[in-house]
C-alpha cells in the first residue's frame, strides 16, 4: 500500500504538467562609447554592448600603429566584419580605414595645454608612468648631469658645492630625485600635471626636494638667475606645435632662461 504523500513515477516524469517559462526574445543594448585618444575624450559611437570590448581593442590598437608603437590585433573574420558593421551603423565612420585616417587627424591637431595634460595624465596613468619609466628616467638623468659639468657625490669634493636645480616638466619626480640621489644641492620639480606632482610627492620623500605645479610654457614663478642649473627630460616635444596654414610657427614654449644660469634638455625622441 502506497503512503499518500509519494508521488508515482507517472505523476513524477510527466513533463506536460510541468510549467514551461515563457522566453522573452534577447533585446539588445547599446551603448555610447567614449576612449581618451591623444590627449581628449573621443566619442566613437553608440554601439551594442556586446561589441564595446572588440571595437575599443582595435582602437587601441590603431592608437599604437599611429603611435608607431605596433600594430592592429588581429581578430577573427567574423568578429572583424562585425566591428565593421558596428561602425557603420552606429557611428561616423564608415570602416576601421575610415576611423583610421579621422584618428590621424586627432593626432594633427592635438595640442598640449594645462586641460590635455591633465586629461591624458589621470591617477592611473601617473601611477604607471613612475613605475614603468625608472631606468629610462636614470639613464637620461645621468647623461643631463654630464651635460651640465656638475660634481656628483660620488666626487670627493671638499667642501662640496651645492647647486639649486630646477627640473622643468619633472612628471612623477624620477629625474628630480635621481638628482637628489646623486648631486650636491636642492632641487625643485616644476610640471603642469596635478596627478603627476601627487605621485612626486608620495614617492620622493628626500628633503632636499620641492615640488610646485606650474605650466612650464609660461613664465615661472622664480625671480631671474636664481637657479645654478636647470633639466629638462623628454619634454620638449610637447612644447612645439606644427605650423598653421599660414605658415607660422604655434610654438607653445616660454623662454625661462633668465631663471637659471646653466641647462640642459634631454628629449626622448632624439
Amino acid at each position: 500500500m502506497k503512503r499518500k504523500y509519494e508521488l508515482n513515477e507517472t505523476e513524477l516524469f510527466n513533463e506536460s504538467k510541468i510549467p514551461k517559462l515563457e522566453r522573452k526574445p534577447h533585446s539588445p543594448r547599446s551603448k555610447e562609447l567614449i576612449i581618451n585618444l591623444f590627449g581628449t575624450d573621443r566619442f566613437i559611437g553608440e554601439f551594442d554592448t556586446s561589441v564595446h570590448t572588440d571595437i575599443r581593442t582595435i582602437i587601441i590598437g590603431l592608437q599604437r600603429k599611429i603611435n608607431g608603437k605596433g600594430k592592429i590585433p588581429i581578430l577573427s573574420e567574423e568578429r572583424m566584419n562585425l566591428v565593421e558593421k558596428s561602425l557603420s551603423n552606429g557611428s561616423n565612420f564608415r570602416n576601421i580605414k575610415v576611423l583610421e585616417q579621422e584618428m590621424k587627424k586627432w593626432k594633427e591637431s592635438r595640442v598640449w595645454n594645462q586641460e590635455s595634460v591633465q586629461n591624458y595624465y589621470d591617477k592611473e596613468r601617473s601611477t604607471g608612468y613612475h613605475y614603468h619609466n625608472k631606468r629610462p628616467q636614470q639613464m637620461l638623468t645621468t647623461r643631463c648631469v654630464e651635460l651640465l659639468g656638475v660634481k656628483q657625490k660620488t666626487e670627493k669634493i671638499s667642501p662640496p658645492n651645492y647647486s639649486l636645480i630646477v627640473d622643468l616638466g619633472c612628471g612623477t619626480g624620477l629625474s628630480t630625485s635621481y638628482l637628489s640621489e646623486n648631486v650636491h644641492g636642492f632641487m625643485i620639480g616644476v610640471d603642469i600635471s596635478p596627478h603627476m606632482i601627487n605621485v612626486a610627492v608620495k614617492e620622493c620623500s628626500t628633503p632636499n626636494i620641492d615640488f610646485i605645479i606650474s605650466d612650464i610654457s609660461e613664465p615661472l614663478p622664480f625671480r631671474s638667475y636664481i637657479f645654478d642649473h636647470s633639466i629638462s627630460v623628454g619634454v620638449l616635444h610637447y612644447l612645439f606645435q606644427d605650423d598653421d596654414d599660414n605658415g607660422n610657427s604655434n610654438n607653445n614654449s616660454y623662454n625661462n632662461s633668465n631663471n637659471t644660469r646653466n641647462s640642459s634638455n634631454y628629449s626622448n625622441n632624439n
